[in-house]
């Protein structure tokens, strides 16, 4: 019933190489805050949205369903 609202992620997760650098677990960067005194939160507030993508690699970037089209579901 809903499956034509939703993207499908398989053949493309298929051919996505596994990032360099993973999102930071929550638990490990909290433990890591443990004794500091400072600590800065500008590269967490962007590191996540702000992905580069080259002008060639775009087109990719959204989506095509039954319903509507959209952007990619990660902000991209």
């Amino acid at each position: 019933m809903f499956s034509d609202t939703f993207a499908h992620y398989h053949k493309f997760n298929a051919i996505t190489r596994i990032d360099a650098q993973p999102t930071l677990r929550i638990d490990e960067t909290l433990d890591a805050l443990v004794g500091m005194r400072w600590f800065s939160t500008l590269d967490d507030a962007s590191r996540y949205l702000q992905v580069k993508v080259a002008e060639s690699d775009s087109e990719k970037m959204a989506l095509l369903t039954t319903v509507y089209c959209t952007n990619s579901g990660f902000a991209l």
